[in-house]
């Protein structure tokens, strides 16, 4: 896989990410995927909406000079998993009961997440 230039730094700082969890025993998963149900796919679109508000003058100030990949999702998967040799699973359905299930499959010590559903959904000690 070729990379180079600001990307570089990108692919570094995961790399750093990754090996300070590796180093203490705990191994990540990053999952990958959209899938929303009907009935919370209006709160996510209104959440995202949120968060473009947030960061609209930014990017408007910055538009001339950036330019995000088209494909940055499908990018990072395969930075994670063929670079950096990372496990990642695409979620096929909607992510959150996918990182439950797999959660609780695996028994997992913690889910690292932004999102308090976890916590609700009691899938991970932390």
């Amino acid at each position: 896989m070729l990379y180079g230039g600001e990307f570089s730094n990108v692919v570094e700082i995961l790399k750093e990410f990754y090996e300070k969890f590796n180093k203490i025993g705990v191994k990540v998963v990053t999952f990958f995927g959209n899938s929303k149900s009907k009935g919370r796919r209006s709160q996510w679109i209104e959440r995202r909406y949120s968060d473009i508000t947030k960061v609209n003058g930014f990017m408007r100030y910055n538009e001339p000079l950036t330019k995000m990949p088209s494909d940055l999702e499908d990018t990072m998967a395969a930075v994670i998993q063929f670079v950096l040799k990372e496990p990642i699973v695409h979620s096929l359905t909607e992510n959150d009961n996918e990182i439950v299930a797999y959660a609780r499959k695996h028994k997992s010590f913690g889910i690292l997440s932004q999102d308090t559903d976890y916590v609700i959904a009691d899938a991970a000690k932390y």
